[in-house]
């Protein structure tokens, strides 16, 4: 639905670093057991300190569950074509990215599922 296109549940309120890390396609987000978590696309950033004043790498947080205040969330068709667009974009560079093979088949299965129940209105409850 075109109105949606400004609504609350197409944003993410991420620290300026993970933005920029998500923004780039380094990383997106996935779902796990019911579970929104981030998902390490660029292994070669595994290392980086995420900001100056903590000693947390973007390799802790791969597979972290996001974290929310309330019962909001973010569309799965949103996550979903960010998903897709930053899995294509990885595949691309899976050498320099430190992608396995395993990384790369199970973001397609993944995303498949996520557009299906995207586009399918009997499931938007799960969307």
């Amino acid at each position: 639905n075109l109105s949606d296109t400004n609504h609350p549940r197409n944003c993410l309120r991420l620290a300026t670093e993970i933005e920029h890390a998500f923004d780039k396609k380094y990383l997106t987000i996935t779902k796990e057991n019911g579970q929104l978590k981030i998902f390490l696309l660029s292994k070669t950033i595994s290392s980086q300190r995420i900001t100056t004043v903590s000693s947390h790498t973007f390799g802790d947080i791969h597979q972290a569950p996001l974290l929310f205040k309330n019962r909001n969330r973010p569309y799965h068709r949103m996550l979903a074509l960010h998903c897709y667009s930053a899995f294509e974009e990885a595949k691309k560079k899976q050498k320099e990215f430190l992608l396995t093979d395993a990384d790369c088949h199970y973001s397609t299965n993944y995303i498949q599922d996520l557009l299906n129940k995207s586009l399918d209105k009997d499931k938007h409850s799960h969307v």
